[in-house]
């Protein structure tokens, strides 16, 4: 059984607000967004949440020469198509883009939260 939490961005304070079960009694306005605990913790313990971002690795396999490389990225933890994801761009051996992607089974030990969207954004611009 999967535990479900919110939090709220507050626009007016500029803080974070964690939601229990009782969401109806405690959100307040329209200034806050919510973002739930995806049942998952980073390699560090740390919950992470919708809208988290995150900084990782995967493993891509090149087929020019044969070898496996390990790429480290920096994303954002979205949710579409009824599954919690990271959007990664590809990067081939070359340096070339290859343009954007889902990654619906990445692994949460290997990524550490490093902040989140709406109180970090400057995170995911600096990754670019």
């Amino acid at each position: 059984m999967r535990e479900i939490k919110f939090r709220a961005w507050d626009e007016v304070h500029k803080q974070m607000l964690y939601i229990g079960l009782k969401l109806d009694t405690h959100i307040g306005g329209p200034q806050e967004d919510l973002m739930q605990y995806i049942g998952l913790k980073d390699k560090n313990g740390k919950e992470i949440y919708e809208g988290d971002i995150v900084r990782g690795t995967y493993e891509e396999f090149s087929d020019y020469d044969h070898e496996e490389y390990t790429i480290e990225f920096v994303s954002q933890v979205t949710f579409e198509n009824g599954a919690f994801c990271i959007k990664r761009d590809y990067v081939n051996f070359e340096g070339r883009m290859r343009g954007p992607s889902l990654n619906k089974h990445w692994d949460s030990e290997k990524v550490a939260v490093i902040g989140n969207a709406l109180e970090n954004p400057e995170l995911l611009e600096d990754a670019k």
